[in-house]
């Protein structure tokens, strides 16, 4: 048998080198000034060419017929490996620090050079056995993927997880919802530095102390969790904002409206219902009911007629709970909240959110529970942040969590999912640090 450049022995020996000269230099190369660029050049180009692979395409091969294609030369590699080739199995390690202290999403596909038939499907493959999130011991078969629906994936997103139980479980969400775009405006909070180059930035106009009416109490994105505000205690200078470079009107801040942090929690989106007028920067997104911004926003007639069948409680509701993280994890965001970074929200992205149809059965009984629910929520989270005593804020966290569990389960019964479907929910929205140990 033989490789592209030798016989199966001459290949043998290749590894083997590679082995030794690791071996022998073991610690420079796992140095911190060993880069990525030097490990590619003296170990991975080498490794795939002993097993055959012509890397730097010696035969002159046309574009199409490569053995490997260069992300820099290829507008959509993903799409285009997808297309073209058998993915047989990747190794999922996105929950394991593969090059030590530098979070990087690391996925190993193996591939085989044929087309992929229409029911060709891919064995994921997880880290098992004793490994943990520095090493990994041994692997084993998670689930499949349909690799032709990661095709259907925007931008050809390799998204593990969308088993056949994920993407039935997003079918059947969606097919039950709307979109909160649909039903309210979305839009950052206020950039605050100056709009002319060189002039005052954001702490110029933030103050500790309300010395004059157009002081407004304001929050950034590090004081807003689920259900509450831990409010700093500071102010922002509103007779300012024509001099902002990103300023909202004020009722933008003054009416009842969700907002969400940009860059949230590892496995839930962290959001509440805001009545207290609380002003922001744009590390909060802020979403108001069409009806609500007609005067300051054109708004079609039949958004505004619809967005008033939504109780504002309602939709912090949907958009706290687990179910719309799920949602949001496998459909909406990066792949950055599986390697300890957070879910990143965009205006664009939470007007995708789905929102259970107003004209579906059963909606007015569950818009009314839902709304209840949160209502008491506000009033735990609220009391579990003032609680005197360790007694009093166990007293208070527990019957939030209770309250919580009930409103997810509300939302999971009217959209009728089936029990490996809520499996599917539940391992979406587990923290990076429940996923491997």
């Amino acid at each position: 048998m033989k490789t592209t450049f030798g016989s199966l022995d001459d290949a043998r020996k290749a590894v083997g080198d590679l082995l030794e000269r690791y071996r022998t230099n073991r610690d420079r190369y796992r140095s911190d000034g060993y880069n990525e660029e030097t490990c590619r050049a003296e170990f991975i180009t080498p490794l795939f060419e002993a097993l055959g692979w012509d890397v730097t395409n010696r035969r002159g091969a046309a574009e199409q017929y490569k053995d490997v294609i260069h992300e820099e030369g290829i507008k959509v590699p993903r799409q285009h490996i997808l297309k073209s080739v058998t993915v047989e199995s990747i190794a999922d390690l996105r929950t394991v620090r593969v090059f030590g202290k530098v979070p990087v999403i690391t996925m190993i596909p193996v591939l085989r050079k044929e087309a992929p038939g229409k029911r060709a499907r891919i064995n994921i493959i997880v880290p098992g056995g004793n490994s943990t999130r520095k090493k990994v011991d041994t692997f084993a078969l998670s689930h499949q993927v349909s690799q032709t629906a990661l095709l259907g994936v925007h931008e050809a997103m390799w998204r593990l997880d969308l088993s056949d139980n994920a993407i039935s479980f997003v079918e059947k969400i969606e097919e039950h919802s709307l979109r909160l775009g649909s039903l309210c405006y979305v839009n950052y909070g206020a950039q605050m530095s100056s709009k002319e180059k060189g002039g005052f930035g954001k702490d110029h106009v933030i103050s500790d102390k309300k010395t004059k009416a157009a002081y407004k109490p304001m929050i950034s994105g590090r004081e807003l969790y689920r259900y509450r505000i831990r409010w700093a205690q500071r102010y922002v200078d509103y007779s300012m904002a024509d001099e902002m470079y990103g300023p909202r009107w004020p009722e933008f801040f003054e009416l009842p409206k969700v907002m969400i942090r940009d860059i949230t929690g590892t496995h839930r989106i962290e959001s509440t219902l805001d009545r207290n007028r609380f002003y922001c920067d744009h590390t909060v997104l802020c979403a108001l009911r069409h009806v609500d911004v007609q005067e300051w926003k054109p708004v079609p007639p039949s958004d505004v007629e619809l967005s008033a069948r939504y109780d504002m409680r309602f939709l912090a509701g949907v958009v706290g709970s687990k179910l719309l993280s799920a949602y949001y994890y496998l459909v909406l965001t990066g792949e950055g909240v599986r390697i300890g970074g957070g879910f990143h929200t965009y205006p664009e992205t939470i007007r995708q959110f789905p929102i259970p149809r107003a004209d579906a059965p059963g909606f007015d009984t569950l818009s009314a529970r839902v709304s209840a629910l949160v209502g008491r929520l506000l009033q735990d989270a609220e009391k579990t942040d003032s609680a005197r005593t360790a007694f009093e804020r166990e007293q208070a966290d527990r019957h939030f969590r209770a309250l919580d569990d009930e409103l997810d389960e509300l939302l999971i019964s009217w959209y009728g999912l089936a029990d490996d479907e809520r499996r599917t929910v539940d391992r979406a929205v587990r923290s990076r640090e429940e996923v491997i140990s």
